[in-house]
């Protein structure tokens, strides 16, 4: 049975979770999906062609989809809240993988860098709404994201409640200490 290209793809960030990069293989993915290795060539020239492919998809997936998706809220406060929802709905599993990976991968790393500039580019220009200092918000940002990549291998882990008010305390001492901002 043939398979898309995003099934491959979706199903390889699940394998990378719970197996590591070891055990992402072709036969590995195409077996827990029922498909034929023409199927996977089909769309990837090889294993290579399939890792920057991952890359790209969990970019795409768990970073630009969930800027767009906070981006569409009304205002600024609003937006704040989409983003920590979004954050939230980011599996831990491939995330947690990805970084343990590029550790020792160049090629990951380098995504993984591309992902956390893109992250903290968005939240500096999210909380630069809040205060006119740009290093305010740009160290916001950068704790901000902290505590979300923290959060994906602390241990116990944090559940969402405490995930949410941690971010709600940081953000609210931070962005608006004193209330000063103004109005949504």
């Amino acid at each position: 049975m043939g398979r898309r290209r995003e099934d491959l793809l979706e199903e390889g960030l699940g394998i990378l979770a719970t197996d590591g990069p070891d055990g992402l293989t072709v036969q590995a993915l195409c077996g827990k999906l029922g498909c034929t290795k023409g199927s996977f060539y089909h769309h990837f020239r090889g294993r290579d062609d399939y890792v920057r492919g991952l890359l790209e998809f969990w970019i795409s997936e768990y970073t630009l989809k969930v800027i767009s998706k906070t981006d569409q809220a009304s205002d600024r406060r609003e937006r704040r809240e989409h983003m920590l929802r979004n954050a939230l709905a980011v599996p831990k599993g491939p995330e947690a993988a990805i970084r343990a990976w590029a550790v020792r991968n160049p090629l990951v790393e380098e995504y993984t860098r591309r992902a956390d500039t893109l992250r903290m580019g968005y939240l500096r220009d999210l909380f630069g709404l809040f205060t006119a200092d740009v290093e305010r918000a740009r160290l916001l940002a950068r704790a901000t994201y902290t505590l979300f990549l923290g959060s994906r291998f602390i241990s116990p882990p944090l559940g969402e409640t405490e995930y949410r008010e941690l971010i709600t305390q940081l953000t609210g001492q931070l962005v608006d200490p004193a209330g000063a901002a103004g109005n949504g």
